[in-house]
């Protein structure tokens, strides 16, 4: 939409959020026994706002709860949503569970004129109208925003082309009147318009789509900070609050992984911390510390990489602390890992089990701390396994099966218009014995009966239709005809959603390319605009094929880093690296902010290294030609020799 006073309907968002039902699925409840990390003084979050004055009425950090951190104890109730890692603690992941937003309904009253609403929040697509506030769950009237602007439905878009996905967005809406609200930007004030409704609402409903549209266009995103003041905050305090937003992000921050995500109680594991400097001068960690669930504990000697010595090990609560004493150096825009074992308790019941990892720093002898990774790198202990050698095949995307789970990812672009074609074999372990009764495939609310193909096979089968498919686990429930009906459910699979980034083809002909290998790689260190060009920036195509050859091809360096993705918190979506192409040529990430290249390889053909592009704004055609191999280039095999 346009920010002229022509008022259109937003276009429904029918793909990626579809209606969700509401309640357990056919009497089924999932549960999930996640560890809660002992927080040490030093692990705690950055807040990403300034400090509270008499004004706040609430401040939310999402970090496990949304309880009210200012200390009024105006405390939210949560509708739904996921607590996952993000670069300030914990964020609140909306957008991919049955229920989603929290209800601060209870405390509504006090949005009286003046007000303040700011908010941070990462958007994992921003194409379509997503809510950000409601004042009745019946109601389609509120406050929305997409890449073209905000909007105060029914009233005209304010804004345009500015909110990009997967960037963290600073969003502040200040009342100067009952009626009437101005709105900032990342600081920057983009218009003002009538907010919908006259202060106070009825209820104060965040991050929550309404009723009347189905919830089709819930926000789909991570939110990291929620603050609401009772007065009209000047331009100048939210230029400055988005400031201090924009320089944390340029702090030390620590990720961690785990050599895999599905484990037996009573087996090894192995976790690797990452811390990373985005700024050009070094810095010097004095201390790393890792805590870590109750019943894993750490393998004496197993310590690699940054040293070889081990930690020291404090018991908090049955779990264990483990402290590595510096001083290490971490180069500027560079990296340094630390590695090491533990070994898990054979008592462990099943579930998924996280830990938080920090670390200390000195910066021109200021003992700073670093972004910590709260409650990260999920480990699972699974439940008895019913549903086996899961499989997916779809037309309109690419599938990658995780050699240590064997669960398929499936990874569609956003706009895909073709169903995904699930298939797995189905027993029943002791307990409780017997044979299946039923096979239910359960994605994004929905459920769905799995027939046996063919029959007597033990092979279960359903398609999930295209318009149901969204950013989810796969789950099969397996109910089994012995002395209990108790079923067992499995997670088997995952759907991602990704803006494509490009499309592969064939330079000679032009025909899209299926099946070639799309790696990605950034340069640390490079700046948007100075470093690398962007979709605004880039010289005309000589080719028009491909809109940024009018750019080099770029030449990798001996720095350039192959992003991995399996680092929690992520910086790339889905979470493969490489992709394979599907039927239409596609690839695609969704990145953050940097300079990114890809290179590419194809049975056939000659492997390609992409031009440098800037990441924002988001790059959508970033299309190359692969020049087919010669058939004297073909026929020059060379052997081996065999000496005797």
């Amino acid at each position: 939409m346009s920010s002229t006073q022509v008022v259109q309907r937003r276009p429904i968002m029918w793909l990626l959020i579809v209606l969700l039902l509401a309640g357990s699925v056919l009497g089924f409840m999932r549960i999930e026994q996640t560890t809660t990390a002992h927080s040490a003084p030093n692990a705690s979050s950055p807040s990403v706002f300034p400090p509270d004055d008499t004004h706040v009425l609430a401040r939310f950090t999402f970090n496990g709860h949304v309880e009210d951190v200012s200390g009024n104890q105006r405390h939210a109730t949560l509708i739904g949503g996921e607590f996952v890692s993000s670069r300030f603690g914990q964020g609140l992941l909306v957008g991919q569970a049955a229920s989603n937003g929290i209800d601060w309904s209870a405390y509504a009253n006090l949005l009286a004129h003046p007000y303040t609403i700011e908010m941070v929040l990462t958007p994992e697509e921003t194409q379509n109208w997503r809510k950000l506030f409601g004042f009745s769950d019946t109601a389609d009237a509120g406050w929305y925003y997409r890449s073209q602007g905000f909007q105060a439905y029914p009233h005209p878009t304010i804004g345009s082309n500015q909110l990009l996905p997967n960037q963290r967005h600073y969003l502040a809406i200040v009342s100067t009147a009952a009626n009437q609200i101005e709105v900032y930007f990342q600081g920057a004030l983009i218009g003002t318009t009538n907010a919908s409704f006259t202060a106070p609402p009825q209820q104060a409903l965040f991050f929550r789509d309404d009723v009347n549209t189905g919830r089709r266009e819930q926000l789909v995103g991570v939110i990291e900070g929620l603050r609401i003041s009772a007065t009209t905050r000047t331009a100048q305090e939210l230029t400055a609050a988005y400031q201090r937003l924009a320089a944390l992000e340029q702090e030390v921050f620590v990720q961690k992984r785990a050599d895999r995500t599905l484990i037996n109680a009573g087996e090894d594991l192995t976790y690797t911390l990452r811390l990373t400097n985005p700024q050009a001068s070094s810095v010097t960690v004095t201390e790393i510390v890792d805590q870590l669930p109750a019943g894993f504990r750490y393998q004496t000697g197993s310590t690699a990489l940054l040293t070889t010595s081990d930690p020291q090990i404090t018991e908090q609560n049955s779990a264990q602390q483990l402290r590595w004493a510096g001083p290490f150096t971490l180069p500027g825009q560079s990296f340094i890992e630390l590695r090491f074992q533990v070994a898990i308790s054979p008592n462990l019941s099943s579930g998924t089990y996280r830990n938080s990892a920090y670390a200390t720093l000195q910066r021109d002898g200021n003992l700073i701390a670093a972004l910590p990774a709260l409650n990260a790198a999920p480990v699972v202990i699974p439940p008895p396994t019913a549903a086996r050698n899961p499989s997916a095949t779809t037309e309109g995307g690419s599938v990658t099966v995780d050699p240590a789970t064997g669960r398929p990812t499936i990874s569609l672009p956003r706009g895909n218009t073709r169903g995904v074609l699930f298939t797995t074999q189905a027993t029943c372990p002791t307990p409780p014995g017997g044979e299946p009764t039923s096979v239910v495939l359960l994605h994004n609310g929905y459920s769905y009966a799995m027939q046996e193909t063919p029959p007597a096979s033990g092979t279960y089968a359903v398609t999930i239709p295209a318009n149901q498919l969204a950013n989810a686990a796969i789950h099969i429930v397996v109910t089994c005809s012995g002395d209990t009906e108790q079923p067992i459910e499995n997670e088997v699979g995952q759907v991602q959603f990704y803006d494509p980034s490009g499309i592969i083809f064939d330079a000679a002909t032009g025909n899209p390319l299926t099946g070639a290998t799309v790696t990605l790689y950034r340069v640390p260190g490079a700046e948007v605009g100075t470093g690398c060009l962007t979709v605004e920036t880039r010289p005309a195509a000589r080719d028009e094929r491909e809109p940024w050859s009018g750019v080099a091809d770029h030449v990798p360096g001996a720095n350039d880093e192959r992003l991995q993705p399996d680092l929690d918190p992520p910086q790339i979506r889905p979470a493969q690296n490489p992709q394979i192409t599907n039927n239409e040529g596609r690839y695609g990430w969704d990145v953050v902010t940097g300079c990114w290249y890809i290179q590419v390889s194809a049975p056939g053909y000659q492997s390609r290294v992409s031009p440098l592009v800037g990441v924002p704004p988001e790059v959508t055609d970033l299309h190359l030609g692969l020049t087919p191999r010669s058939s004297e280039d073909l026929s020059h095999v060379f052997l081996p020799v065999i000496v005797r």
